[in-house]
C-alpha cells in the first residue's frame, strides 16, 4: 500500500503507478532470490542465497473489501523537515492530522509512505534519510524501545530512491549515485520484517569508525547467525573485499559480508538475504505479521490466462486447483511450506484437465505457504 505525497511545487514527487510497481519487481526479485546480480556473493562465505518465498502486490481493495487500488497520490501543502539533532525523526506524514496520510489497518497492510523528508542545517535543506521501517514490537534481536517515536506500523521513503527507473533520482548529488537501483526499500522492508543492521549499530554514527563492542563495552551482533560478526556499515566502502571490521573467529574469521541487503553497501553490492535471515523473517511473520498473508488484499480477477485458482477445504483437507483453460505445461508441482521454510508437503501430477484435487497429509494448525 503506497501513500505517495508530494507538494504541489516539486510535481516530481508524485512517482507514477509505474514507477512503484517497478519497485514491486525488485523487492520480490531480492526476496525470492532471483535477482541477476545474486552470482555476485563471494564463494568465501560457502552460502547458497536461499529464496524467502515472500512477494509483495500491491492491493487490489481496501478494509472494506471494496475494489481500490493499492496507491494514494495526495498532495499535500508541507515538507516533513527532520530535526536530527533536537526532536529526532519526523513521523507527521503518518497521519492526515498532521498533513500527511493516514494509514490502513497496519495489520492487513504494508503501509509505504513516499515522501521528501529532508534535513536542515544552518537554514539549509539536503537529504538526510533514505528511508525507516518499523520492526515489530520485542523481537530478541532488537534494544529495548527501538521503536521509540517512529509512529504507525510501515516504511517511509525519501521519493527519489523509490526504484530503477525513477527520473527524480537524475538530479539528486552525485554522492547518492550509488543508492538509485530500488534496492534502499529491500532494505526497510527487512527491518519490517524483523531484521537489523548486519553491524548492529556498533561504531561511530558520525565518523564511521568501527566498533566491535557496543557502547556497553559488550559484543553485539544481528541476532543472525549465518552473518558474520563486523563493527560498522559499509557506506563509504564500495565493494571491498578485504574489509574485515571485526577479526574475530565466529567460529570463521570471515569478513564484513557488504552483499547483504541489511548492509549500508551500494546498491551494487547487495545481492542477498542469509539462509538464517529468510528464515527469521518467516519466523516473524508467523508470529507478529500473520494477517498480512491470511487478509486477502488482492482482487482475484486477472488478465492471465495462466492464472491458478486454489481453494482450500479445512475439514477434509483437500486443495482444489481450477484454470481458466488447459495449460500449455505437462504437469503440476505443488508444494507446502511452514513459516520456517521446512518443506512439510510435495506433489508433481500430470495435467490432462482445467481441474483437480490434492489431499494434504495430517498437518498442525499454523501457517503455511504454498508454491
Amino acid at each position: 500500500m503506497f501513500h505517495v505525497l508530494w507538494h504541489l511545487q516539486k510535481p516530481e514527487e508524485n512517482l507514477s503507478d509505474k514507477i512503484l510497481e517497478r519497485q514491486i519487481e525488485i523487492l520480490n526479485d531480492a526476496f525470492r532470490a532471483r535477482n541477476s546480480d545474486i552470482g555476485q556473493l563471494r564463494s568465501i562465505f560457502q552460502m547458497t542465497p536461499e529464496d524467502a518465498e515472500i512477494e509483495f502486490y500491491i492491493a487490489t481493495k481496501n478494509t472494506a473489501g471494496q475494489a481500490q487500488k493499492g496507491i494514494i497520490h495526495k498532495q499535500v501543502t508541507r515538507k516533513f523537515v527532520m530535526d536530527l539533532f533536537g526532536s529526532g525523526i519526523n513521523i507527521d506524514m503518518k497521519s492526515s492530522l498532521t498533513g500527511g496520510d493516514n494509514p490502513w489497518d497496519v495489520t492487513k497492510y504494508l503501509n509505504i509512505w513516499t515522501v521528501d523528508m529532508p534535513i536542515e542545517f544552518f537554514g539549509m535543506q539536503s537529504i538526510g534519510i533514505i528511508g525507516f521501517g518499523t520492526p515489530p514490537m520485542n523481537l530478541p534481536n532488537w534494544p529495548q524501545n527501538s521503536l521509540d517515536g517512529i509512529g504507525a506500523d510501515g516504511i517511509v521513503m525519501q521519493y527519489q530512491f523509490i526504484s530503477d527507473n525513477n527520473p527524480a533520482a537524475e538530479n539528486l548529488p552525485s554522492e547518492f549515485d550509488p543508492f538509485k537501483q530500488g534496492k534502499s526499500l529491500v532494505h526497510e522492508c527487512g527491518h519490517y520484517l524483523g531484521l537489523r543492521h548486519i553491524w548492529a549499530d556498533k561504531g561511530d554514527e558520525i565518523t564511521g569508525a568501527p566498533a566491535c563492542e557496543n557502547s556497553n563495552g559488550v559484543l553485539e551482533d544481528d541476532g543472525i547467525d549465518d552473518t558474520p560478526y563486523c563493527g560498522s556499515s559499509s557506506i563509504d566502502d564500495g565493494c571491498d573485499p578485504e574489509k574485515n571490521s571485526c577479526e574475530f573467529e565466529f567460529p570463521v574469521d570471515f569478513p564484513d559480508m557488504w552483499e547483504n541487503y541489511m548492509d549500508y553497501s551500494n546498491d551494487a553490492c547487495q545481492v542477498l538475504f542469509t539462509p538464517k535471515q529468510v528464515d527469521f523473517m518467516r519466523m516473524v511473520i508467523m508470529n507478529h505479521r500473520s494477517e498480512l498473508v491470511t487478509w486477502d488484499v488482492v482482487a482475484t480477477e486477472d488478465s492471465n490466462p495462466e492464472k491458478i485458482s486454489i481453494d482450500h477445504n479445512r475439514m477434509d483437507r483437500t486443495i482444489r486447483f481450477q484454470f481458466p483453460q488447459l495449460l500449455q505445461y505437462e504437469s503440476l508441482k505443488f508444494s507446502l511450506r511452514d513459516a520456517c521454510g521446512n518443506l512439510v508437503f510435495d506433489d508433481q501430477r500430470q495435467i490432462s484437465t482445467t481441474e483437480g484435487m490434492i489431499q494434504l497429509p495430517q498437518i498442525l494448525s499454523g501457517i503455511y505457504f504454498s508454491l
